[in-house]
């Protein structure tokens, strides 16, 4: 999960668009016409990453406006359209269906001046508030829900191919939205713009979205691990706060060599992942449920491409898992672990030839924790934060993966 600035927070309370312009909106884009009836932003709804409209129109017809917050442009919100597309096209998991949205703020057709996507309102509870009142019988379905809907998922990513979704391009570079194919990875844990100003920029060292982020797609996880290592050398060579962590770049340039050796057993392991369509937040809130039935999954705009044990949807049942948790949270923990538990066994028993697949394979073991905690010292280091881990037991975990690698 991202480190989130305070100031970035305010988005979701602020007024950042007027209700003429969502009518004007509105008014442009759908067909046939409908006038609108009432728009309300729902003070109790705090998205760390929208402003949430909903808007009923005259027929009774409702609607869900999500106003993106300025962080990762373009392709967060064309990820997500073109992966709820894709889901409603390929699978039956319940989704919102899109009415139409944007990528481009700045476009002259673009009305709010904000990215956006203007989606179906579902009209239904969400586990977060009801999971305390379900009986057993009724979580036990819900759990088979899930299981069934990521079996869809499997079944509906692109073959090894590691990224987000995007939509196809005619010749002469507009969208076809008749055609989905892998596009470049959106991650929560990205540099997104706000925090480049604030960590990288306003201290003069000259770097945007583009040079500090990996792009997209890879055609296995293998690719996808290389340029993520690269893009970290460059980053610790870059940033005064993680001069600590410069004597790993020798080693780290050795491992990218090594990844297009399959001679290593890590190189070839990491070709060979079965990669999932993954939604990666499927915390309570965001599945919605009548009686004892799914209908509708939210939030998929860090859905992607990626390896089943990263993809596997029980490690997401709350938000955190680490300590400093919340009262709410500390209570949902013996649910989680329950439900990690119990959907382990399930698969198990409904799909054994895949239950490996959300284990990491023991080829990849200090692989992955070598581009796990170099992720981590990355993110937190520039912003002054748990320094103690990150010069301690994070730096040791990185030494400890590479020797493991004989680097």
């Amino acid at each position: 999960m991202a480190m989130l600035h305070e100031d970035d927070q305010l988005f979701s309370k602020s007024n950042p668009i007027r209700e003429d312009q969502i009518i004007q909106l509105f008014e442009k884009e759908l067909h046939p016409p409908e006038p609108i009836s009432s728009i309300t932003a729902p003070p109790t709804i705090q998205a760390s990453y929208h402003k949430i409209y909903f808007i009923t129109l005259a027929s009774g017809r409702e609607a869900v406006l999500r106003l993106a917050r300025p962080c990762i442009p373009h392709i967060k919100v064309e990820n997500e359209v073109a992966v709820l597309c894709h889901v409603a096209r390929t699978t039956n998991v319940p989704v919102p269906t899109v009415w139409f949205w944007s990528s481009d703020a700045n476009s002259p057709d673009n009305i709010l001046g904000y990215e956006y996507i203007v989606m179906d309102r579902i009209n239904a509870r969400s586990l977060e508030s009801q999971w305390r009142h379900l009986p057993p019988v009724v979580f036990d379905s819900i759990l088979d829900q899930v299981i069934d809907h990521w079996l869809a998922l499997r079944a509906a990513s692109f073959g090894t191919s590691v990224g987000g979704l995007r939509f196809g391009r005619t010749p002469d570079g507009k969208i076809d939205a008749t055609v989905i194919e892998p596009g470049p990875v959106v991650e929560e844990v990205m540099w997104q713009t706000p925090d480049v100003k604030r960590y990288w920029t306003d201290l003069g060292i000259n770097e945007d979205f583009a040079s500090l982020n990996i792009k997209g797609p890879y055609s296995d996880y293998r690719r996808y691990l290389q340029d993520h290592l690269r893009i970290y050398t460059r980053n610790i060579s870059l940033h005064p706060t993680l001069e600590f962590a410069r004597h790993f770049i020798p080693r780290i340039e050795h491992l990218v060599l090594n990844l297009d050796d399959d001679n290593f057993d890590y190189t070839r392991a990491a070709k060979d992942v079965a990669v999932y369509l993954a939604h990666q937040d499927t915390h309570l809130g965001n599945l919605l449920f009548e009686g004892d039935r799914i209908v509708s999954m939210l939030d998929w705009e860090f859905s992607g491409l990626y390896p089943g044990f990263i993809a596997d949807p029980s490690k997401y049942l709350i938000w955190d898992m680490g300590p400093e948790l919340t009262p709410e949270m500390a209570e949902q923990r013996p649910l989680a672990e329950i439900w990690r538990s119990k959907f382990t066994t399930t698969l198990a028993k409904r799909a054994p030839e895949i239950e490996r697949e959300i284990v990491i394979p023991s080829e990849l073991k200090h692989l992955y924790d070598a581009w796990n905690f170099l992720r981590c010292i990355i993110e937190v280091a520039p912003r002054g934060a748990r320094l103690e881990l990150a010069h301690g037991s994070w730096s040791q975990r990185i030494d400890d993966a590479l020797k493991g690698l004989n680097l």
